[in-house]
């Protein structure tokens, strides 16, 4: 057992931010303080403060020292593609100051460290389709090691011009337009304050095949996944990936244990329909084989063959909760039951707190 994995994290917190009922992007996007922020950057905001909400740790003192830990392979593609413009038709001079943060893949983080006022460690990764659980399996360590008090992990894919056209020049058909996110935090902690352990982080590894990176996670003897799930219903979740397996193992998670996997060799060991199926809609048997327990041969060719890019693989175990978890904190927002997915998520895990719409104009003084 690695020294990270020594460390008990949990999981206290689960926020989605994808078009849906009770999320309508139009709307959550446009609220006060979302002027100038690129798209990637507002669903990002979004769901970091209502995964923050769902944790209970939304102004909690434990994010002074908190973590945030961004994967987005495509963040701010449409930033930089606009810059690219101007400078080539104009010149740099005609490009907007407010533009120019956007330039950075890090962006995105930055901006949810500002809002609620988090001065830990501050990661972006941009790591292909393996990202999000490489994202997860980071924050995990920079608690272990001591560096952040928790760590908040977000996934974010924006659909954006730019991001359409790479996606249908690969031949997808169906790409995601939205964010989740999740809070990590070692147990003891979430024990003291009483907050809600949804699951537990496991064993990670990372390898050039799937096999071998279910091997060094640990995990060979885990049949139950649910690594295809998000590909087949938002399409290429690229970044995000990893971090939607997890968030849909939390809210159905039971007393076994989950794999996510993700990553270029994803699927190698099987028949090889899972590579073929990486780009664009999946449907029929090969999305019911999406879900639930996998064995035999089949065992290989499921998880993040959906979505075959990058250079690695990565597979990440989640555990259920050691015993009891104790009653959430008061005016936490609520979540649904537990072992229930969205279906598809309801805009994210948690409702909103009200007045999350735009703020109407003040009235003018007469």
């Amino acid at each position: 057992m690695s020294a990270a994995a020594a460390v008990r994290t949990a999981i206290t917190g689960v926020g989605w931010a994808v078009a849906g009922p009770g999320f309508d992007p139009a709307v959550a996007l446009a609220v006060r303080g979302m002027r100038h922020k690129d798209r990637s950057s507002r669903f990002a905001v979004r769901v970091a403060q209502w995964t923050l909400e769902d944790a209970g740790l939304l102004s909690a003192p434990e994010l002074d020292g908190a973590a945030v830990v961004v994967s987005s392979n495509f963040g701010n593609l449409d930033a930089v593609c606009d810059c690219v413009t101007t400078i080539a038709t104009s010149c740099s001079r005609d490009i907007s100051p407010m533009r120019v943060p956007h330039l950075s893949s890090a962006v995105s983080a930055a901006w949810i460290a500002l809002n609620h006022g988090i001065r830990g460690p501050n990661l972006t990764l941009c790591n292909g389709a393996s990202g999000g659980l490489d994202a997860v399996a980071a924050a995990r360590n920079l608690i272990a090691a001591g560096r952040a008090t928790a760590a908040l992990v977000i996934g974010v894919e924006p659909d954006t011009e730019p991001v359409a056209r790479l996606h249908r020049e690969t031949g997808g058909t169906r790409w995601l337009d939205g964010a989740v996110g999740l809070v990590l935090e070692p147990v003891p902690q979430a024990e003291s304050r009483g907050a809600r352990i949804r699951a537990e982080i496991g064993g990670y590894g990372r390898a050039a095949d799937e096999p071998s990176a279910v091997r060094a996670a640990g995990a060979t003897a885990i049949r139950r996944r649910l690594d295809a799930e998000p590909t087949v219903r938002f399409g290429r979740c690229s970044g995000a990936l990893g971090v939607m397996q997890c968030a849909m193992a939390v809210e159905r998670m039971g007393d076994e244990a989950v794999l996510a996997v993700a990553g270029a060799g994803a699927g190698a060991a099987g028949d090889g329909s899972g590579a073929r199926a990486g780009a664009g809609d999946v449907s029929g048997a090969e999305a019911r084989a999406g879900a639930g327990d996998v064995s035999g041969a089949g065992a290989w060719s499921g998880a993040g063959a959906w979505e075959c890019d990058g250079t690695s693989v990565s597979a990440l175990v989640l555990t259920p909760p050691r015993g009891t978890a104790p009653t959430p904190p008061q005016g936490r927002a609520s979540t649904p039951p537990r072992g229930t997915a969205p279906t598809p998520p309801q805009g994210r895990a948690s409702t909103p707190p009200q007045g999350t719409a735009p703020t109407p104009p003040r009235r003018r003084d007469t």
